[in-house]
């Protein structure tokens, strides 16, 4: 999928549930914007390739960027040189044995009203986190909670700002 024009939802913008797929792939050049969550992806379901927000490109979620919940995944990196935000939730949600396992490599700008990263319940995000670029969260810049790990290093050479915890760390959990 490659979008460098509009896409707008009342709900979400792109929503992968019960065993679904999309693969190969999403380059954003222009704007998406969700009522909703911009991504959800869930049970059992996952989006393989890799996902490409570009200089110039915005994701905006009312809600959550991405959600992956209940043994889903995003296989692939997730790279983004624009802006992702977040009004009122995480930017990236991990529930219930979910993955991404691709790197995350940030150059742009990641805002998020709650957490920026919230990754829990049996979760987990491989191939690390690279920061260039500006993390702000209105909560805890990186919350990783029951049992649950960011396994690869976060290196960070920009700037993350929390409202609350920059990294919280609780319940069997670890980076």
């Amino acid at each position: 999928i490659t979008n460098s024009g509009t896409i707008e939802a009342g709900g979400d913008a792109f929503q992968v549930d019960s065993s679904s797929d999309i693969s190969g792939g999403i380059t954003n050049s222009g704007t998406i914007t969700a009522g909703g969550d911009a991504f959800y992806v869930a049970f059992g379901s996952d989006i393989s390739g890799a996902i490409t927000n570009e200089s110039g490109g915005l994701i905006e979620a009312a809600t959550v960027a991405f959600v992956v919940a209940t043994n889903s995944d995003i296989s692939g990196a997730i790279t983004n040189s624009g802006t992702i935000e977040a009004e009122i939730g995480a930017v990236f949600q991990l529930d219930d044995t979910s993955d991404i396992s691709g790197a995350i490599t940030n150059s742009g700008t990641i805002t998020a009203g709650g957490d920026a990263f919230y990754v829990a319940f049996g979760s987990d995000i491989s191939g690390g986190i690279t920061n260039s670029g500006t993390i702000e969260a209105g909560g805890d810049a990186f919350q990783v909670d029951s049992g649950s790990d960011i396994s690869g290093a976060i290196t960070n050479s920009g700037t993350i700002e929390a409202g609350d915890d920059a990294f919280q760390v609780d319940s069997s959990s670890d980076i």
